[in-house]
């Protein structure tokens, strides 16, 4: 069965998501794709910079920036970052272990600052990623 994701994880992806976007030459990814879209008049064309985002997500971001630096720092690697776990530990310098305490710490701390539907559901996983 597969593990259910609380409100405040899937609002932290959609974050992540939206940092990564803001970010594309930071990542290494190139600012604008190769094949931006074509108009029918044979113009290119840039989808505007601007991106969406509700009350809860500009909620989200200042709270993670008022974060302790190693939680939000975990935050980002978590959420942002491609790749395996151990491999984004190595990059913070911390064991996994401290990683997912770290990570744990920083949600249950993001959960009670956002409230609401938000502190709803989330329960420790601190024992069910290290062994």
């Amino acid at each position: 069965m597969a593990e259910r994701r609380t409100n405040l994880e899937i609002l932290l992806s959609e974050w992540g998501e939206l940092k990564a976007r803001e970010n594309r030459p930071g990542l290494g990814y190139p600012a604008e794709s190769t094949f931006a879209q074509m108009r029918v008049d044979g113009q290119r064309r840039a989808d505007p910079e601007v991106f969406l985002a509700d009350d809860d997500i500009r909620r989200l971001d200042v709270a993670i920036g008022e974060l302790h630096p190693d939680m939000r720092a975990v935050i980002t690697a978590h959420y942002i970052w491609p790749g395996p776990v151990k491999v984004k530990a190595d990059r913070l310098g911390v064991s996994p272990r401290t990683y997912y305490s770290n990570l744990e710490f920083a949600e249950k701390t993001l959960a009670y600052r956002m409230g609401g539907r938000y502190e709803v559901g989330y329960e420790t996983k601190l024992c069910a990623h290290v062994e």
